[in-house]
């Protein structure tokens, strides 16, 4: 049997227990194949020093026979230096200086990275057990596809665990208004990275949207349905903080691809709710959609996106979302918040009405004190 890593990497505290910290991928598992695909992981981090331990081992501890590991840290503050020295001898590069954040960092650990499959894993999520193993098996197995994604369960204190992506993708539209695909379980071929281009420094939180965008319009793409990653969710990740960058990012995105198609129509429902960005640079592009696909594909993205718009949008500007989403035919999201705006309504006018009025108009509607029940014979009179 082939030895793993569990014994040689450095001592752990005796209360953690489980995966990542006393169990590992067994080597053995890689013995369906003589060669494996290099794998590039790429681990952006900045002051996780509560979190990145766990991470390494994540990574460290698939026993993966063709790994590159690259740790880009923008000079954190805390623990974290201390704790990837602790790990230096099983990481291929790894350097800690400023950076002009996540998007640059990302970048630089990609700018040099020699594996043939890469993908970044922030410090603060993990792999699951034989994640690579079930990744790379996928790309051997599929010659000319372009992207592997398996499935991601959301965790965190507080948190009910969930799987983000329980089903297979059936409209490939959604590859372009949403984001079916989560950043840490998704694995491309760096080749093809390339050739589209680096991840975009000017976004802070949407870059895997519009990287995957990219993907999707000039390659393949592909769901596996083993479970993959965990995406750590608590208060300080950017999930939680950045509603309204996001919001903003997507809009820009999605500007981008009527810039690259140039259809009339939803272009025009885009600009008429305030969201189009005219002078964004179109998107490079193989991939033919139509302006049938297109509108239907914005008005998804409305759709999908429906309470983050209510809670950061102005009301008269959500109001429009609505309408347009009523005249595409999505009539009961209409009526739905239509109903929520009357309710907070309601409440509103209520709170600001005189306490003693009130309690009177209460006691008017409620006159069982006051007044004794009718007789039967007196109904029937």
């Amino acid at each position: 049997m082939k030895e793993g890593l569990l014994n040689k990497l450095p001592l752990i505290a005796s209360e953690y227990e489980g995966w990542p910290w006393d169990v590992e991928t067994p080597a053995s598992v890689y013995d369906l194949y003589n060669k494996w695909p290099k794998i590039t992981i790429v681990t952006p981090s900045f002051n996780q020093g509560i979190y990145i331990e766990e991470t390494i081992r994540s990574i460290l501890l698939q026993n993966y026979p063709n790994l590159e590991y690259i740790i880009m840290d923008g000079g954190s503050r805390d623990n974290t230096v201390e704790i990837i020295r602790k790990y230096s001898t099983w990481i291929s590069h790894w350097v800690s200086e400023t950076d002009k954040g996540q998007s640059d960092a990302i970048n630089k650990g990609f700018n040099i990275a020699n594996g043939e499959i890469i993908n970044w894993i922030n410090s603060d999520d993990l792999l699951e057990p034989s994640a690579l193993y079930y990744i790379g098996k996928a790309f051997i197995e599929n010659k000319n596809t372009d992207f592997v994604c398996g499935k991601t369960l959301a965790f965190g204190k507080g948190i009910n665990e969930h799987v983000l992506n329980p089903a297979p993708i059936i409209d490939k539209m959604a590859n372009i208004y949403g984001f079916p695909h989560p950043q840490m379980s998704s694995f491309y071929r760096l080749q093809r990275v390339k050739e589209i281009g680096a991840i975009d420094n000017n976004l802070r939180f949407s870059m895997d949207y519009d990287l995957f965008v990219r993907i999707f319009l000039k390659g393949k793409m592909m769901d596996i349905q083993e479970l993959v990653a965990r995406f750590r969710m608590h208060p300080l990740s950017k999930t939680s903080t950045m509603e309204k960058v996001r919001l903003q990012e997507d809009k820009l995105i999605f500007s981008r691809l009527l810039n690259t198609y140039r259809y009339e129509t939803p272009t025009g429902i885009f600009n008429s709710l305030g969201f189009y960005i005219a002078e964004v640079q179109p998107y490079t592009v193989h991939t033919n959609l139509s302006e049938k696909e297109l509108v239907y594909s914005l008005q998804m993205f409305l759709k999908c996106r429906i309470y983050s718009l209510k809670e950061t949008e102005r009301g008269d500007t959500f109001w429009l979302v609505l309408k347009t989403l009523k005249a595409s035919g999505n009539k009961l999201i209409f009526d739905h918040h239509l109903r929520a705006m009357y309710r907070r309504l309601l409440i509103k006018r209520m709170s600001e009405f005189p306490f003693r009025i009130y309690g009177q108009v209460f006691k008017k509607r409620n006159p069982k004190q006051d007044v004794k029940p009718k007789s039967l014979d007196a109904d029937r009179n």
